[in-house]
């Protein structure tokens, strides 16, 4: 029966690599974004497709663990400890990933990687109080002892769970609130609720496979592998977008203004300090081109870092394409490293 279960579990856990996968690639170039934004590069707001799963996926183990620790406090049954564990050993690097992949798009959007912001600490308070886990139950000497201290201690770290979310709406905080994400999402509200639901359930299932794995004292091959392909795959894609953003698309610049004079678009873009303004009548680098925005109309092209072919002489560009901001992909390589690879390693240390 164990066995048979443990088929089934690595079967559903290949397919929902997959998918998530799948979904995060396609996000990465095709996500919508939001047009408008008030601060940093419209685009660098895919990083909601990689972000936020990964925060929503921390949760759902982590709340995994704090059931489990509770379940065995109250029955003393062994197995629900060593639930609990392996589901805190997934949480934290999750929890890390959350943390890391929010500041480095908090470089961008924010000004600085770090900023103080209330959901910065409250994330960061998260990931050090189950960091912390693994020094308290190291220092638990006797084994009859370390399931139920090492149980308290995760039921009463998860306190510091709902903490990051109530702090954000105590304190000012620059971190988006749940109902500006819909905003953001709007265009493809579908997408994004298909990227949370994949990289929790993959999560979560994740954690029962390796406590299958932990109870037949096994490293399990396929569990070792599987995440490391959809990992490596990840790495590549963003290592060859942020290739083109450095060597393959030339000529880079950031748009800091772009409206229309006498029905023609005048771009003026930044190139690492040095400013090139100029007309542009060839086909628009982004859709919408413009929005209203408060009754105002807005070029959607502000803010966002483009590949240009300027023509010095004419003082116009003869073309203009918008490309993924650098945090994006950025933020997709930690997602390979902080969430498929602890997969591989803990099913490696099984055994």
């Amino acid at each position: 029966m164990l066995v048979r279960r443990l088929q089934v579990l690595l079967g559903i856990l290949v397919l929902l690599l997959l998918l998530d996968f799948a979904t995060l690639a396609y996000s990465l170039y095709e996500g919508p974004f939001p047009s408008v934004v008030e601060r940093g590069a419209p685009t660098a707001y895919r990083n909601l497709y990689v972000h936020v799963p990964l925060s929503i996926a921390a949760y759902a183990v982590l709340t995994v663990a704090a059931l489990a620790a509770l379940a065995f406090m109250v029955s003393r049954r062994l197995e629900l400890y060593e639930l609990s564990d392996t589901a805190v050993k997934l949480g934290v690097p999750l929890g890390l990933a959350s943390f890391l992949t929010g500041s480095v798009w908090a470089s961008e959007s924010w000004g600085a990687f770090w900023t103080w912001d209330p959901r910065q600490v409250s994330i960061l308070i998260l990931v050090l109080a189950y960091s912390l886990y693994f020094a308290v139950s190291a220092s638990v000497r006797d084994p009859d002892r370390r399931p139920l201290i090492s149980s308290a201690y995760i039921f009463a770290a998860y306190a510091t769970l709902p903490l990051s979310f109530i702090i954000p709406r105590v304190a000012e905080s620059l971190h988006p609130t749940p109902e500006q994400t819909r905003v953001f999402v709007g265009g493809a509200p579908e997408l994004f609720l298909l990227r949370l639901a994949s990289t929790a359930i993959l999560a979560v299932t994740a954690v029962f496979v390796l406590f299958q794995l932990r109870r037949r004292s096994t490293r399990g091959g396929v569990v070792t592998l599987a995440p490391l392909l959809p990992a490596l795959a990840l790495i590549a894609l963003s290592g060859f977008g942020l290739l083109e953003l450095t060597v393959l698309a030339g000529d880079v610049g950031r748009v800091v203004d772009a409206r229309f004079e006498g029905g023609k678009l005048v771009v003026e873009v930044d190139r690492g300090g040095v400013r090139v303004s100029g007309y542009y009548t060839g086909k628009p680098p982004i859709e919408p081109l413009i929005v209203t925005v408060n009754g105002e109309d807005r070029v959607t092209l502000v803010d966002n870092i483009v590949s240009l072919d300027y023509d010095v002489a004419e003082g116009s560009f003869r073309e203009l394409k918008v490309l993924v901001h650098p945090v994006v992909y950025v933020n997709t390589i930690l997602y390979a490293i902080l969430a498929y690879t602890p997969i591989a390693l803990i099913a490696r240390s099984q055994g």
